[in-house]
């Protein structure tokens, strides 16, 4: 999917529909990612999660407008990524130790 982005946003532009829900599902792969464990490399996904959400949810808000259902979605799954990072920050051991 990675790869797949740019190309809908180059050839639909960031305003399509699906352009917006494939940055979703990216992001919320990362975020899964994260959660579960799958990656050694998994606290930069997340961070690269929470980048693209804060990138998303406004560009959601302003396209689709605040009533439109996957907006307060995309907006909730920004608050427990940027929850999820500021945890992982707080309990990951200094590198002073």
């Amino acid at each position: 999917m990675r790869n797949l982005i740019p190309v809908a946003r180059r050839v639909h532009g960031d305003s399509f529909d699906i352009t917006l829900m494939m940055r979703w599902n990216y992001a919320s792969a990362l975020l899964g990612e994260y959660l579960n464990g799958d990656d050694k490399d998994t606290l930069d996904g997340l961070r690269e999660a929470v980048t693209k959400l804060e990138d998303l949810a406004p560009t959601a808000r302003r396209i689709l407008g605040g009533l439109h259902p996957i907006v307060p979605v995309i907006e909730g799954g920004l608050k427990d990524a940027r929850a999820v990072l500021r945890e992982a920050l707080e309990t990951q051991p200094s590198i002073d130790s």
